[in-house]
């Protein structure tokens, strides 16, 4: 599935803590951490670029699956900043 994203948005697939009990059970998706992947920008977004690897503010952008992706749609203003190696 092909996704264009619009305006000053920005899809970052959202990358969860692990979440295992003390015995290494895993317990399902933990919390989500305030990073992630860009996988689509909007026309107007000049700042960052798919593949990216960015930080957000908490409590930004909605939520949604895409082709089992937990990703979310931000705009270009709730990002911090983008993670350099």
């Amino acid at each position: 599935m092909d996704l264009r994203t619009v305006q000053d948005r920005v899809i970052v697939a959202a990358e969860f803590l692990e979440n295992a009990s003390a015995t290494g059970i895993f317990l399902g998706e933990g919390e989500m951490k305030l990073e992630g992947v860009v996988l689509a920008v909007g026309p107007k977004v000049e700042s960052v670029k798919v593949g990216d690897r960015v930080m957000f503010f908490d409590g930004k952008g909605s939520r949604t699956n895409i082709t089992s992706t937990r990703v979310l749609a931000l705009r270009e203003d709730d990002l911090i900043g983008v993670l350099e190696a």
